[in-house]
């Protein structure tokens, strides 16, 4: 069982290891120590019946020799035992123990996960977990191309296009997900530039005490856990450094492409004017994007239904070594559904 777990997500580059870095020292709540990537390494696996031991072994070994996993540095023997401990098993029972299990771990009553990308996930996290409780970090477009620039991890090396279509997209989930009780909006620079009242807000929607020294991370007794300003200050000289690091031309590639959506979240255009015609357009992405995951939804949910139907439907193959006999205009009595 979790009581109100917490998750906190958000386009790349948006904050979301400083908040996780943050929260990890609250004597009430314990996060995954890297992000597991969950809903993307089991992909493969969500219409598979994990309580056959064949494909439940298929799907253990994958998950536990992704990359993901072994970087947690959990126990998987002791996690198995745990999964196999419950009555029916299946991804939310797994993703139940990682989390109760880290939260055993550090002795603390709530669990946490920080995967950026599960903003494309909070219909299944919350289907799962009514009583969660996410974090949803935004941050000025521009800001975010900065940062990548700044970084030289393989996985940072994206082009321009692929940036904006992300921020874009976790734009219109923002949007989409603003007025829900169990999604709160967190914008990284009010997070950075008064870290304390800030913090004491998240805190509270959280139902979580405000810990004396919390920001005080050198000196404040807690995992370790995040790798943005792990042990010092929170700091705010990363909010306009976008203009001392962009030319003109690519402020203007940034608000030519997302003028309306950065307005949508408060972050005023320098060169590029908002106008009617460019909201219009705005609008109409946001509600054919909106179509288009709904329709996802409806398919994901349905696919495995029409899987199996069709698998009940189509006629076997027939038996060679019958093909001559009586039999061989009959259905093959092998049941060969995989």
């Amino acid at each position: 069982m979790l009581r109100k777990p917490v998750f906190i997500v958000g386009y790349r580059r948006s904050g979301t290891s400083l908040l996780r870095s943050l929260l990890s020292f609250h004597p009430d709540v314990a996060f995954l120590p890297v992000e597991s990537h969950f809903f993307t390494v089991v992909h493969p696996f969500r219409d598979d019946n994990l309580m056959e031991p064949v494909l439940f072994d298929r799907f253990w070994s994958h998950f536990t020799g992704s990359k993901h996993f072994r970087r947690t540095g959990l126990d998987a023997d002791a996690i198995r035992r745990e999964i196999e401990s419950l009555g029916t098993i299946d991804l939310r029972g797994v993703f139940t123990c990682l989390l109760s299990h880290q939260a055993a771990l550090e002795g603390k009553p709530r669990a946490g996960e920080k995967t950026p990308g599960n903003y494309r996930h909070l219909r299944t996290i919350l289907d799962w977990y009514p009583d969660a409780q996410v974090v949803f970090l935004m941050r000025d477009p521009r800001a975010i191309w900065t940062s990548h620039l700044k970084l030289e991890e393989a996985w940072a090396k994206v082009d321009s296009e692929k940036i904006m279509r992300g921020w874009r997209e976790s734009a219109y989930e923002a949007r989409k997900w603003k007025r829900s009780p169990y999604v709160r909006i967190v914008h990284y620079e009010e997070l950075v530039r008064n870290p304390e009242a800030e913090l004491r807000t998240i805190l509270d929607w959280l139902e979580l005490d405000y810990p004396d020294g919390i920001l005080n991370r050198t000196e404040f007794q807690g995992p370790a856990v995040g790798t943005y300003h792990m042990d010092g200050p929170v700091q705010s000289g990363s909010i306009e450094k976008w203009r001392e690091t962009l030319t003109s031309e690519q402020v203007a590639f940034v608000e030519s492409k997302a003028r309306a959506e950065m307005e949508w979240h408060g972050y005023a255009t320098d060169q590029i004017e908002v106008r009617l015609p460019d909201r219009v357009a705005a609008e109409i992405r946001y509600l054919a994007y909106s179509w288009k995951r709904s329709l996802g939804v409806v398919l994901e949910t349905l696919a495995p239904r029409l899987r199996s139907a069709r698998t009940r439907l189509r006629p076997a193959a027939p038996n060679p070594l019958m093909q001559d006999s009586v039999l061989g205009d009959q259905e093959d009595p092998i049941d060969e559904t995989p």
